[in-house]
């Protein structure tokens, strides 16, 4: 159950919001659909929250918007972060 009062992301055609069961399965069916792996809702958090980490935006920042309690649990995103930044290091001086 949500703690937060915030507007629904995903709403039905009755105007409901939608449950997470509902969001797990319409990810799953579109990613057959389109032919990839498994897809769970988990991978677009993790995209959005990569691509904000890459954006500039504060780990404290990204903490809220995925309404993380600690900030340890944001930090996971973080360690993508480094491995890209080595991976251009790393292409630099292969140059």
């Amino acid at each position: 159950m949500r703690k937060d009062d915030l507007k629904p992301l995903f709403l039905s055609r009755q105007k409901n919001r939608f449950s997470k069961k509902a969001i797990q399965d319409f990810a799953k069916v579109t990613g057959q659909r389109a032919g990839t792996k498994q897809v769970h809702p988990h991978i677009f958090r993790h995209t959005i929250a990569m691509h904000l980490l890459e954006d500039g935006y504060k780990l404290e920042e990204i903490q809220l918007l995925l309404g993380h309690e600690n900030i340890s649990t944001t930090q996971v995103y973080a360690h993508g972060n480094i491995q890209s930044v080595q991976e251009k290091i790393d292409e630099f001086y292969t140059k």
